[in-house]
């Protein structure tokens, strides 16, 4: 049993308004202790100490410790409550905490994504990555942040997030993996939700909503699965779980691995009589076991423990060298065992007052004239501006009411907020929270596509094959909507072995003045300005960020516009509804019409295709072409019978793509298919490009997609290390294969040891 108090008990809302007023007498007659304290007497005197508290933990893939101290596991991927006011005492104040998971590496586990708490008609939320900022009512702020006159704050303290309230609450979350909740005594049996009661009895902690105790893990977290907009989210792998054999055990349980929570000697050995390490033990070998021995799951292992020991007040010694686990910096700042736990911000006066006495904890310090702010040490004069309680960024915007009709701006030179009215969104978006951000946001999108060699779909769904092989503009903003950012997308066509098709080699983005291009020889690379980074990789702050997901590089713009390339031959353009009529290139002009996508002659007839392709040629090179004809050659009945036949795997009305028939740009699949075997005849690579690129073509518009692959058709990752599988869906769970707003696409999945 560890100590009845923690330094968060201890401190939790310290700094926040209160007044110790002087008795008159030796009793706690009118005195007032500061949130997480209460009175009590000690030698004749009143005192304010620590308010006994409980911890509800989720962490690693996930594992639930409730307040009572049930665990369970639960994979789900939805919104659930994690603990919510269910009492009817005015002396307590409403609130609810929900957290959303998400896929990963596996979609056999899960992982916290998101944090969010309700109260004092406010929503706060952490997001997963997003360090050192918040959102306050769906829209982004610069951590600190003190709202409703100080009863409700939100800071960063070492790796962590924290959201503190003056009842009691704090919520902390590392923006990664470990989420912990806290509550003071008081709340004793007057909650629930996936934390349990809270009554000191963990048997009957899986309390559903309408009072009754759930049979099993999966029906009581279901009962307290939140509706959002992810239709698709899971509730968990249904038994099926994955789980170690003994063997893989026994390893991960020994020093250097997870092993190292125990040792009597070790740098965790100062907590084991206050905290039990066993536990977290487990929870270390299991993940690790599910990941295969990743290296940054044994650093989240030890990471949980180090933190609850920190949260009790007990010091852990130095462990990340010895793991390999190094915590890293940003730049002007440098790595400390024991740094304050409140780092200088831009907006100190929103730190609890008492952080210089609170107990030190890991993290970053930064170097004499920069402050910590939006996970970075930035100088101070690059603080940005504060608005309505909360700290924006140099330019930044956000909206100031419900309409999206005033829209104030940091202004980076003069560090104050410029509001103006507007006439709110503009044609085809939306005001309201979209992907749980407020502001305008496009009605729908579109998607362009280039695949195989090549044929290509318009954003109006127009299809057409064109085989230049030399620099053409995709797509890019032409000047229709001048209050919308710029860009170009280019895509590089080439030959492969055959001269008689074309394929992508390389596309690239211009915005912002950035140019960002994904080549085919860079596989997991991109190149900004012409140096090579690897990913993921961001620009401009986040403006323009680039990652891998699945077998594609997804390069993503802040206005909504998402391309892909998978490093071969498919490339795709996703481009938001506000740019509708606005855009040229070769995936035409977005005006909801097919028939003029390719443009018009003079006699109202669309062009040529590769007249249409010409139009559009940006830059050529030595040997590139733009005339080739798209004829294939003629075959014996035996050599067509069997492109038909290897080809029909798409045609079939029951077999692996029959719900693909529903995606309009799927009806040319099986012609595209015959047609690239039979301009490559007897090679294998044009057959599974094609079905490849209509899995993600289908996955993409939120169709499943049965798993097709198999040891004599088109086996992926040959090479992969033993463990490794491939599945049609490597992001979301089986029946699904969309995780929101992006597609699942086919991958490597780590195969669990059962």
């Amino acid at each position: 049993m560890g100590p009845p108090w923690s330094w968060w008990a201890l401190w939790a809302g310290a700094s926040l308004l209160w007044a110790r007023l002087a008795p008159t007498e030796a009793s706690c007659q009118g005195v007032q202790c500061p949130p997480g304290q209460r009175c009590q007497m000690e030698s004749g005197k009143a005192r304010c100490v620590p308010e006994p508290r409980a911890v509800c933990r989720a962490q690693g893939d996930p594992h639930y410790t409730t307040f009572d101290g049930r665990r369970y596991d639960m994979m789900g991927t939805c919104t659930y409550v994690l603990t919510e006011l269910r009492s009817t005492k005015d002396s307590l104040l409403a609130f609810k905490v929900e957290a959303k998971n998400k896929h990963r590496s596996s979609n056999k586990v899960s992982y916290v994504r998101l944090v969010t708490v309700h109260a004092y008609d406010y929503t706060v939320s952490l997001m997963y990555g997003e360090i050192g900022f918040a959102k306050i009512n769906y829209q982004y702020s610069v951590l600190p942040v003190s709202l409703s006159k100080g009863r409700l704050r939100v800071y960063q303290s070492g790796t962590r997030g924290i959201i503190e309230l003056d009842f009691g609450l704090v919520v902390t979350y590392d923006w990664d993996c470990l989420l912990s909740l806290s509550l003071p005594k008081r709340f004793q049996d007057q909650v629930s939700g996936l934390c349990g009661n809270y009554n000191g009895d963990p048997a009957d902690d899986f309390l559903t909503p309408d009072g009754k105790q759930a049979s099993d893990v999966l029906n009581f977290t279901k009962s307290w699965k939140v509706q959002d907009k992810d239709l698709l989210c899971d509730d968990g792998c249904y038994g099926n779980c994955p789980s170690c054999i003994p063997s893989q055990a026994e390893i991960f349980k020994k020093d250097p691995f997870c092993g190292m929570l125990i040792l009597p000697s070790g740098p965790f050995a100062d907590c084991h009589k206050f905290l039990d390490p066993k536990p977290f033990l487990e929870e270390c070998v299991y993940d690790m076991c599910v990941t295969g021995g990743e290296r940054l799951t044994l650093c989240h292992g030890l990471n949980a423990y180090a933190l609850a020991c920190v949260d009790m007040g007990i010091s852990v010694r130095e462990w990340r060298s010895r793991t390999n686990c190094p915590l890293t910096c940003p730049a002007n700042s440098r790595y400390e065992l024991c740094s304050p736990a409140c780092p200088a911000s831009c907006n100190s006066e929103a730190l609890p007052t008492n952080c210089s006495s609170r107990p030190c904890v890991e993290g970053c310090v930064c170097f004499p004239g920069f402050v910590a702010s939006r996970g970075l040490c930035m100088p101070v004069s690059s603080c940005g501006c504060t608005f309505q309680d909360r700290l924006l960024a140099p330019g930044q915007e956000v909206y100031a009411d419900e309409k999206c009709h005033l829209r104030c701006t940091c202004d980076a030179d003069f560090q104050e907020v410029i509001c103006r009215n507007t006439s709110g969104c503009l044609l085809h978006e939306h005001c309201g929270v979209r992907n749980g951000s407020f502001g305008c946001s496009p009605e729908y999108f579109r998607i362009c596509r280039a695949s195989g060699d090549p044929h290509y779909m318009s954003l109006d769904e127009r299809i057409f094959n064109f085989m230049g092989t030399c620099t053409y503009l995709f797509t890019a903003s032409c000047g229709q909507h001048p209050s919308l950012p710029d860009f170009k997308v280019f895509i590089e066509n080439e030959r492969r072995g055959s001269q008689s098709v074309s394929f992508v080699r390389s596309v690239k983005l211009e915005a912002f003045g950035i140019s960002l291009e994904v080549r085919r020889e860079y596989q997991g690379k991109v190149l900004m300005n012409g140096i090579l980074h690897y990913l993921p990789f961001q620009a401009l702050g986040g403006k323009l960020v680039v990652f891998r997901q699945g077998k594609y590089a997804i390069l993503r713009t802040n206005f909504s516009l998402t391309i892909s390339y998978n490093w071969d031959t498919h490339v795709t353009a996703k481009v938001p509804s506000n740019y509708f009529k606005g855009v040229c290139g070769l995936c035409g002009n977005f005006n909801g019409d097919p028939r003029d996508d390719l443009g018009v002659q003079i006699r109202g007839e669309a062009l040529d295709p590769r007249d249409f392709g010409k139009k559009w040629l940006v830059s050529s090179h030595p040997g590139c072409r733009t005339d080739e004809q798209l004829l294939c050659p003629s075959f014996k009945k035996e050599i067509v019978k069997s492109i038909t036949k290897k080809c029909h795997i798409l045609g079939n009305i029951s077999g692996e793509f029959r719900h693909c028939w529903r995606v309009p740009a799927f009806n040319s699949a099986l012609i595209e298919c015959m047609y690239d075997c039979c301009r490559m005849p007897g090679q294998t690579k044009p057959l599974c490009d094609s079905l490849a690129t209509y899995t993600s073509i289908c996955q993409s518009s939120g169709v499943a997609v049965l798993p097709w692959r198999t040891e004599d058709l088109c086996r992926e990752y040959q090479g992969s290390q033993p463990g490794i599988g491939s599945n049609a869906c490597s992001l979301a769970y089986e029946s699904h294969c969309l995780i929101l707003p992006l597609p699942g696409e086919e991958g490597p999945v780590l195969m669990p040891w059962s």
